[in-house]
């Protein structure tokens, strides 16, 4: 029951999503006493990023890099001997992913700061995308003429966020995501629903349910003589 987007529109596809992890190994040491004995791994990750800076898009509805999470020391008298940087990382085929991987690989920098190792990887699974297809349009269809008969109007869209309907499909199973509340800006202090929405939300879900249930989708290559 992912939230639906304004101003009312059901998600027929979604982004997959997965996580690049920059990592620089350094040497640590006091940096008051001996700071020229370091490697400072975080200037060295700050150098990498700069390079890497406007060689991915960062929105849009195509594939997308966006630096999330930066990590260093966590002592302000020791010059850090590691630091990482996390790189969420959204497509729209699950191929993608390993050609931006490979990208950012190849784009990394010559260091800067001496004796320092800067390595790219994969941070745990990546989450496949939701491919809209024509099972998911007879679903949105469906839908649609639900909405419809309240006096209701929804769209058929898409956005980057990754959700488990995406899982469902990638074993066959034809999903129809954003079926709950419209709202926005999530995952922030002012994420929002739009109160309007949810007793057509709720009579659409149910209905929607009720008829997929008399006739479920067939998954591909279970027909009879598949």
């Amino acid at each position: 029951m992912e939230p639906g987007d304004p101003p009312d529109a059901l998600t027929v596809w979604r982004k997959g999503a997965g996580d690049i992890l920059i990592q620089v190994a350094g040497r640590a040491a006091h940096a008051g006493m001996v700071p020229e004995n370091g490697r400072n791994a975080a200037v060295e990750l700050v150098h990498q990023l700069a390079a890497l800076d406007g060689a991915f898009p960062h929105t849009g509805s195509g594939t997308t890099v966006n630096l999330t999470i930066i990590k260093a020391s966590d002592r302000s008298n020791i010059i850090p001997a590691f630091a990482e940087a996390t790189l969420d990382v959204r497509f729209r085929k699950l191929t993608d992913f390993d050609a931006i991987l490979s990208n950012i690989k190849a784009r990394l920098a010559p260091t800067i700061v001496p004796d320092t190792v800067v390595t790219a990887m994969a941070a745990g699974s990546v989450y496949p995308p939701l491919t809209e297809n024509a099972q998911i349009d007879a679903l949105g269809a469906s839908a649609q003429g639900i909405y419809g008969g309240i006096g209701k109007t929804v769209t058929l869209s898409g956005n980057g966020g990754a959700s488990e309907s995406a899982v469902a499909m990638s074993v066959g199973t034809p999903a129809l995501d954003g079926l709950g509340y419209v709202g926005g800006d999530f995952h922030t202090d002012h994420e929002w629903i739009e109160v309007s929405s949810i007793t057509p939300r709720l009579y659409l879900f149910t209905r929607l349910l009720m008829e997929t249930s008399l006739a479920p989708p067939v998954k591909p290559g279970s027909e009879p003589g598949s």
